[in-house]
């Protein structure tokens, strides 16, 4: 190891994704956390969602309870790219598997308002998108959809019919946004739960020409199958 790296080591310590504790450079995850975590792999059709069929297909690591809930809070709070690098590792591979990467023309994310991205300092569904491309080699769609600020947050409302009541008016597409005819888009975000805010951000995308909108999250707060 150089005298460079070794600094940087020092510096920026590899940490669990999970719990924080300092690993190895080429680890994700502790063993420890390893040993607790549960992931239960889906790629199919979602189910319940809001709307005529806004997503064609769901792709989730897991259910959001347990060590896997540890993570995505922990991922909410800091940029932490081992959680996603470990969700989605499997995910990305049976997409391959499957031949969907060939299907897919875009990578989206669902946007935050530009309020609270600024206070938090990043927007993990974005990163997320940013890694789903990297490792499949697509674009992102930026600058198509944005979120009204001063609004409340999904995960505070309850029931079903408020959140889809909300996401509908959250959303909007940016004016001139590039048409995207015919194309597939890969949309991204890091739990699903009614499916409202996804459903939202794909039918904008649909009001640009998409014809098929493929969902990719770390995890979902209920079972799909």
């Amino acid at each position: 190891m150089g005298i460079m790296s070794l600094i940087l080591e020092i510096i920026y310590p590899n940490k669990c994704g999970f719990c924080g504790a300092g690993i190895s450079k080429d680890k994700l995850i502790c063993h420890e956390c390893a040993g607790k975590l549960r992931l239960d792999y889906y790629i199919g059709k979602p189910k319940d969602i809001p709307g005529e069929k806004p997503i064609e297909l769901l792709m989730y690591a897991g259910i959001y309870s347990g060590h896997a809930r540890r993570g995505v809070l922990r991922l909410k709070d800091s940029p932490a790219a081992n959680v996603i690098k470990y969700l989605s590792i499997t995910l990305i591979d049976k997409i391959k598997e499957k031949g969907l990467d060939g299907k897919i023309d875009y990578i989206a994310f669902v946007p935050m308002s530009r309020g609270r991205e600024s206070k938090r300092g990043f927007n993990q569904a974005e990163l997320i998108a940013k890694h789903i491309a990297g490792e499949l080699s697509k674009p992102i769609l930026y600058d198509a959809i944005c979120k009204r600020g001063r609004l409340l947050s999904q995960h505070k409302l309850k029931s079903y019919r408020q959140r889809q009541l909300h996401a509908g008016s959250s959303y909007y597409l940016k004016r001139g946004a590039k048409r995207i005819d015919g194309c597939t888009v890969l949309l991204c975000d890091d739990v699903i739960t009614s499916g409202s805010t996804l459903a939202s951000c794909s039918e904008l995308l649909k009001e640009l020409g998409a014809k098929r909108i493929f969902a990719f999250t770390l995890l979902s707060s209920r079972n799909h199958r």
